[in-house]
């Protein structure tokens, strides 16, 4: 088992995640995760919204574990955000986490008011980028990427 790995395989740990976990890639060109059942708060009224996420990511060095993952997406319950900034949160974690050339997230947030609410963020790596990580041995390592540069930097200790 990997031993970067804190979340999978380890039981009682059910409880919302703010963090994702990342394995070495195995090779494969394109990887997708697909679910109904996200749910989030408005941020005006408090009520829940229902969410469907679909997250596509084409994997440079690591892929993202999926327990972290759903464990991750559960955590929006107890968060106040539009559906546009969760398509842009998601996404950009899963490229800080994985590297990954192309990440591109959709979220479909549930009719509300006779209305269906989609958003759609893509990140893109330019191949300069790829190029350099490959030229200087840039490589990361399968873990834990934090949900905010706020953690990180608690995490090491250089926060206030």
């Amino acid at each position: 088992m990997n031993e970067a790995l804190t979340l999978l395989g380890k039981s009682g740990v059910t409880k919302p995640a703010r963090l994702l976990e990342t394995f070495k890639s195995p090779g494969v060109r394109t990887v997708s995760f697909e679910t109904g059942e996200v749910y989030s708060r408005c941020p005006v009224t408090g009520q829940p919204d229902f969410s469907e996420v679909n997250i596509t990511y084409q994997p440079e060095e690591l892929c993202v574990e999926s327990k972290s993952l759903k464990l991750f997406l559960q955590a929006f319950a107890d968060t106040a955000m539009f559906v546009e900034a969760m398509a842009v949160h998601i996404a950009t974690h899963v490229a800080e986490s994985t590297g990954a050339s192309l990440v591109r997230v959709q979220v479909t947030q549930g009719v509300r008011g006779g209305i269906e609410t989609g958003a759609m963020h893509e990140i893109i790596v330019a191949e300069s980028t790829r190029l350099y990580r490959e030229a200087t041995g840039a490589h990361r390592e399968p873990g834990v990427v934090f949900a905010t540069v706020t953690e990180k930097l608690e995490m090491i200790g250089e926060s206030k």
